[in-house]
């Protein structure tokens, strides 16, 4: 099976750089899973409303107004990549996580969007390259494909 330039690209820009044009990685769900929408999609929490905790009273004293405010949330994605043979493969999966790792000009900020959710972008970092699978090859030509997951800090989420 080859894999065609075409399947992958436009679906997800990060710091508006195509993964899949510059490093051959993408979001990658195995079959009937949503894993990755999911992640993205779930509501950030909400900040802890501090009770009074008076001895003399019974329960808890919460304010009249609980101003419910976002607090930021953590995510985490699952990638493929892969290259056509051990070397390229390598090369694009260390090029993906430095990129991630240094973020937009080296600030560590990334901005992902992807194309199904147009209206919504997310401003996060990486927190940490999470776990790794095996490689595996594809088929008789040796491309080689890897997956592997990445955890997201959003400060400040959107929903």
């Amino acid at each position: 099976m080859i894999m065609d330039i075409a399947d992958f690209h436009g679906l997800m820009t990060i710091n508006g750089v195509d993964p899949y044009v510059l490093y051959r990685v993408w979001l990658f769900d195995k079959m009937g899973e949503h894993s990755n929408i999911n992640a993205l999609l779930k509501p950030a929490p909400i900040k802890v409303n501090n009770p009074i905790n008076f001895r003399e009273v019974p329960g808890r004293q919460y304010p009249t107004d609980l101003k419910p405010i976002t607090d930021e949330r953590e995510f985490t994605l699952n990638f493929a990549c892969h290259g056509d043979n051990d070397a390229d493969f390598i090369l694009n999966y260390f090029n993906f996580i430095t990129f991630l790792k240094s973020g937009a000009t080296n600030t560590g900020w990334l901005t992902i969007q992807l194309a199904n959710i147009p209206s919504l972008s997310f401003k996060c970092f990486v927190k940490s390259p999470d776990s790794y699978d095996s490689k595996t090859y594809m088929d008789e030509k040796d491309i080689v494909v890897g997956t592997f997951k990445v955890i997201f800090t959003e400060p400040e989420p959107n929903f």
